[in-house]
């Protein structure tokens, strides 16, 4: 979903890395998503946190066709941006140039015409912890427009506002967990669910990092409670 300053790495964070990326949940041209594989084992030194972003570009440029508009008074758009993608001669550095373009471009882009979706159905979560006067709420709530997509987006430091048709066709939804210590809702994490599944696919913080214990835990007791399933967090 982005890129930018990360925390710490931890020793398994590539290969949570790659399951909690859309590669994890891929199904659709085995033989392509296999070089994108060997891409990332081919450059051991790529921070692990950059394999959610890059995957989320390659998808969207090579299997996402484009909204079609109208631009004085001609259609434009509607087709693949890049169907004949390849990783052969690729750089860790012009990907990642490329990604950040991708990811600056879709943030700066105007939020009128906002497209709305209905509700997947999965119901969000709260929680109210601590006494009065010190209380914790903590929210997991699903973004149903896309000007909301792109907010999450530009607070979060991610691509997230790529999803929007995918929400609106139904086959995924995003979720955001903030939490409120008496100051206003702070965002702590972008979720994307596989709806027909209702699996848990992507978790990411601030510039695409892992979740941090205390929001896992609010995240695993939402996932018991809604009955979704994920390869992990």
């Amino acid at each position: 979903m982005g890129t930018g300053a990360r925390p710490r790495r931890k020793r398994n964070a590539w290969p949570r890395a790659v399951i909690n990326s859309s590669l994890g949940a891929a199904q659709d041209d085995e033989p392509f998503w296999l070089s994108v594989v060997q891409f990332f084992v081919a450059n051991p030194m790529l921070d692990p946190y950059q394999v959610g972003p890059i995957v989320d570009w390659i998808r969207n440029q090579r299997f996402v066709a484009e909204p079609r508009r109208i631009v004085n008074g001609i259609a434009c758009g509607g087709g693949i941006r890049q169907p004949g993608l390849g990783m052969k001669g690729r750089t860790v550095e012009s990907v990642l140039r490329q990604v950040e373009g991708w990811h600056r471009q879709l943030n700066r882009a105007p939020m009128d015409n906002s497209t709305v979706w209905p509700t997947c159905g999965i119901p969000g979560y709260e929680r109210i912890e601590g006494s009065e006067g010190s209380q914790t709420i903590v929210r997991i709530d699903e973004i149903v427009t896309s000007a909301d997509l792109q907010e999450e987006g530009r607070a979060m430091r991610h691509c997230v506002a790529s999803y929007a048709r995918t929400c609106a066709r139904g086959t995924s939804a995003i979720y955001s967990l903030k939490r409120d210590n008496g100051t206003g809702y702070d965002r702590r994490l972008t979720i994307q669910l596989d709806v027909p599944s209702k699996r848990i696919v992507q978790v990411r913080g601030r510039f695409n990092a892992l979740p941090l214990p205390l929001d896992e835990r609010y995240l695993r007791n939402w996932a018991t409670a809604a009955g979704l399933s994920s390869a992990g967090f």
